[in-house]
């Protein structure tokens, strides 16, 4: 079990459960017609994040089938990077939207009212709670991956 495929397979199987758990929201989301509740940019911010969930689901089988090619790899971990920017940015939105002094701007007009009583705080935190955690993952394995580039981890410059 310590090879350096089942390793690599390993990581691509974490990152397929992440990206299939944010496809799934996203699906659910649209089938609950948020499309229709949003604003125009957020809902064109959804769509773009459920695009390049997919390309990362892809990217990420390619990965788990070829478990030794670094380019595979460097894809998947990039697209994985960009959905979980895309992810964090809407959740941003969404605490926004339920906080402060912009209370249910991320909603059309006729939805704004009923968007009090539609979530929790419990909602609210863990959203909250795993889009930080999910960027500081991202930024441990940025940086993981830079010390191991640069041997030492030493910056050469």
């Amino acid at each position: 079990m310590g090879t350096k495929h089942s390793w690599n397979r390993l990581w691509a199987t974490l990152l397929a459960m992440g990206a299939g758990f944010l496809i799934y929201r996203t699906i659910w989301l649209i089938g609950h017609d948020y499309l229709a509740k949003y604003t125009w940019w957020v809902a064109v911010l959804l769509l773009a994040e459920m695009l390049v969930d997919i390309a990362c689901l892809i990217s990420i089988v390619r990965w788990w089938i070829r478990s030794d090619s670094t380019p595979a790899r460097d894809l998947a971990l990039r697209l994985t990077v960009a959905v979980v920017v895309l992810h964090a940015l809407r959740v941003a939105i969404f605490v926004i939207g339920c906080v402060g002094p912009c209370i249910a701007w991320d909603l059309r007009p006729e939805y704004r009212a009923a968007h009090a009583s539609g979530w929790t705080w419990t909602g609210f935190w863990i959203a909250s709670v795993a889009a930080i955690t999910s960027l500081l993952a991202v930024l441990v394995v940025w940086l993981l991956m830079r010390r191991k580039r640069h041997g030492t981890g030493e910056n050469p410059g």
